[in-house]
């Protein structure tokens, strides 16, 4: 194992959103001041990304409508590694290879455990690549989050920066908050460097794309009279009771992270693009602050006892991405005063257990050894608690679409009809909250043979003959279906069809009480430690009523002209197959994630007083120079697309940072 020959001030682990904003924070006071940064950089910041630091020429990343082809570049077509199709799964793989786009480096996919909530299906897990993270593969979308999101976070993050605050008022988010202010200051950064393009429709599908300094959906903005936004109150719902709200559809614009290229053509912004790149171009000195270790895998965080403050992260063991031989050779450790992970909700957590950084009995079992034993060892909630939001999606036939297709939109998604449903059967009242988001078919070409092939990607647990017969039967039919599908889609005449005459509705869960983990596990059979993802979704029965509620009361909150249209998915075959469970059985065969993964590395909250991985300034507990900022560190998950929150996490998580060195 090498060691660099540097001392960095900051290590930063993954350049996703969160990342980005981190480094934002920093350079800022640097940026408008050419004398500070001469040839002795006032800091040195390491970057360690898994992927490159140039942005994707591939057209499946570049286009802000085929975000699925970019996140899924494998097709989402991963065979169990166990039983008779390990083989034919290996034999794909290589084929994979040797035929790689170059958008594949845009995102790593992983999957998940069989799901018993959705019938024992295995989703996708797909993450970015490269500097941008995420923000290379998702949708392009951007929301600010509504305030009652950080309700429950700590005080740290809800104070306000002004003073002469009254005491009563310490509790409270608003527009002043450390949290809100970092949002607000990233947006209109991107906003400043042309990254954001809105695209605005009417109820008759008229549309015009156009940048402005405000957006007219009141659920893109913050509201500071109250902590639960006014649209959450308006769609308001209840159990027991059918209510009609057709006139509170919230339906118009849509931000996005992309930039025109042409006329009508328009260009994913990924957030490094949108927030760095132009500050490096402008001031090429700040380049001397940062160095990239690209092309480079985290393998573990390297830790050092101290008589002062006990244990001390000190350096980032690293391992070329490319390395299939995972050679102690090949290795070497990035040393640096302060350790920032930021690598998502996932690999953050992976990273921690690697380190020996989590539960003793469950490192013990993986042959790790746990840097703290007994009841010194305070991690057990590393890994715990993840949560994505579920959606389902309702598609229609119409030869007059009401959401129309055409090429020169920025986005398949035509805004958001927020939903808050309140259970008045329980004693504690509780909200749940949903999005319907419309789609236009836009997209439909590249999302369904994945999603209709996903029905039989399913694992049955157990040696048995006959849980081994129907997990190999099902992963047949499943490589059948996808590349049939595949071929279909391919014609010209289908493409443009479902392009132009197909719509869907997302029915999105966005506060689910369902919670899995991340979590190591030692292979049988090579005995390699491998990342195992279960997201456990629909695994509370509640969120089961909720999703199941909110489908039954959808004729009532979209208006009739917005679904016209013969139902293809799940369709009349569907309801006349299955009768009265029909539904149930179509949540369960079909729901999918949102890929909002969150809470692994939760922080201490009103909430989490116990089992916390970080404290309110997202340190590592117990272990001094150790820092998370990522999704992972959510107390609760947010209620709309995470990528500007995260990217106004990380910048000002920069404050802490600043004070630490």
């Amino acid at each position: 194992m090498k060691k660099t020959d540097e001392r960095y001030d900051i290590c930063i682990v993954g350049c996703g959103p969160s990342a980005i904003g981190l480094i934002y924070g920093l350079l800022l006071p640097y940026i408008n001041d050419d004398k500070s940064v001469e040839e002795c950089p006032p800091l040195r910041i390491a970057i360690i990304e898994r992927g490159s630091s140039e942005s994707s020429t591939c057209e499946d990343v570049k286009d802000p409508k085929r975000w699925y082809r970019a996140a899924h570049p494998s097709s989402a077509n991963v065979l169990p590694d166990t039983g008779a199709l390990s083989g034919l799964n290996k034999i794909i793989e290589k084929h994979s290879k040797k035929s790689k786009r170059p958008c594949n480096e845009a995102s790593s996919e992983c999957q998940t455990t069989p799901q018993n909530g959705l019938n024992n299906r295995i989703l996708s897990v797909p993450t970015g690549r490269n500097v941008g993270g995420g923000t290379n593969i998702n949708a392009c979308l951007v929301f600010k989050p509504p305030m009652d999101d950080f309700q429950h976070w700590p005080q740290y993050w809800k104070q306000s920066t002004l003073e002469h605050i009254p005491e009563k008022d310490l509790d409270t988010v608003t527009k002043d908050s450390r949290i809100v202010k970092a949002i607000l200051h990233v947006e209109n950064e991107l906003r400043r460097n042309g990254a954001l393009t809105q695209e605005t429709w009417d109820l008759d599908g008229n549309f015009s794309t156009f940048s402005s300094e405000g957006d007219r959906l009141r659920s893109n903005n913050f509201d500071g009279t109250s902590n639960c936004p006014q649209e959450w109150v308006e769609n308001e719902t209840v159990f027991k009771n059918d209510i009609h709200v057709e006139n509170n559809l919230l339906f118009g614009t849509v931000t996005n992270a992309a930039k025109e290229i042409g006329v009508g053509l328009y260009e994913r912004v990924n957030y490094f693009d949108g927030i760095l790149r132009n500050r490096l171009n402008e001031n090429p000195k700040l380049s001397k602050m940062l160095e990239f270790f690209t092309s480079v895998s985290a393998v573990r965080v390297v830790t050092t006892k101290d008589l002062h403050h006990g244990i001390v992260a000190t350096g980032v063991e690293c391992m070329p991405s490319h390395d299939e031989t995972k050679s102690a050779k090949s290795s070497f450790v990035v040393h640096s005063r302060c350790i920032v992970l930021c690598t998502g909700a996932i690999h953050s957590p992976s990273l921690l257990l690697s380190s020996g950084i989590g539960s003793e009995t469950e490192l013990l079992h993986v042959g790790i050894t746990p840097l703290l034993r007994g009841p010194d060892n305070k991690w057990n909630g590393v890994g715990k608690r993840l949560v994505d939001h579920v959606v389902v999606a309702k598609a229609f036939f119409s030869l007059k679409p009401p959401l129309f297709f055409s090429r020169h939109n920025v986005n398949s998604v035509k805004g958001w009809i927020p939903v808050m449903m309140r259970d008045e059967n329980k004693d504690n009242n509780e909200i749940a909250k949903a999005l319907i988001k419309p789609v236009s078919g836009c997209s439909s070409n590249l999302i369904l043979p994945s999603i209709i092939a996903g029905f039989f990607r399913r694992e049955y647990l157990g040696k048995s003959l006959k849980a081994v017969f129907f997990t190999n039967f099902f992963g047949f039919l499943q490589i059948c279906t996808y590349y049939f599908l595949q071929v279909v889609f391919a014609c010209p005449v289908v493409c443009t069809f479902f392009q132009k005459y197909t719509y869907q509705y997302l029915l999105c869960l966005m506060n689910p009480r369902s919670k899995g983990r991340v979590y190591l596990h030692r292979s049988d059979n090579s005995g390699v430690i491998e990342t195992k993802i279960d997201p456990a979704y629909l695994k509370e029965p509640s969120d089961d009523a909720r999703i199941l509620h909110l489908w039954r009361q959808f004729e009532f909150l979209v208006p009739k002209k917005l679904r016209d249209g013969i139902e293809v998915l799940p369709g009349i075959t569907y309801r006349l197959l299955f009768g009265p469970s029909a539904i149930p059985k179509y949540i369960h065969d079909f729901a999918l994630p949102y890929y909002h993964w969150s809470g692994t590395c939760a922080m201490k909250s009103d909430r989490l007083s116990f089992d916390y991985v970080v404290d309110e300034k997202l340190g590592v507990r117990d272990v001094h120079n150790l820092f998370v900022c990522d999704s992972s560190i959510f107390p609760e998950i947010p209620s709309v697309p995470p990528s500007l929150t995260l990217l106004g996490l990380g910048f000002a998580f920069s404050d802490i940072i600043k004070s630490k060195l």
